[in-house]
């Protein structure tokens, strides 16, 4: 039995039957005045994250050209634990430097 789709078809029969009961029905409106300014958004946040993502992976990128793989595996592993620690650690240690 697929159940992919199964919480689509609970949230739409659920919105129609809670419709149904209010008797107030609302059809949807398709207005796309405005959304320019949230379209650039996006834009611009999407582009952020590919130059974070090329800025962080760069270094990889040209270990892999000069590096044997045996040594590009242990940069990277190195590098993915070094980003945990950061990610994990050092906020929590601000919070409490911050306030000492």
């Amino acid at each position: 039995m697929d159940t992919g789709n199964r919480p689509i078809v609970l949230f739409g029969v659920r919105g129609a039957m809670m419709t149904w009961s209010a008797r107030s029905p609302v059809w949807p409106s398709f207005d796309f005045r405005g959304a320019g300014t949230i379209a650039r958004y996006g834009g611009v946040m999407a582009a952020g994250q590919l130059f974070w993502f090329l800025q962080s992976e760069t270094d990889v990128f040209i270990a892999g050209r000069s590096f044997s793989a045996h040594t590009l595996g242990i940069y990277t592993t190195s590098l993915f634990l070094t980003q945990i620690f950061v990610s994990k650690f050092v906020p929590p240690l601000n919070e409490v430097a911050f306030s000492a």
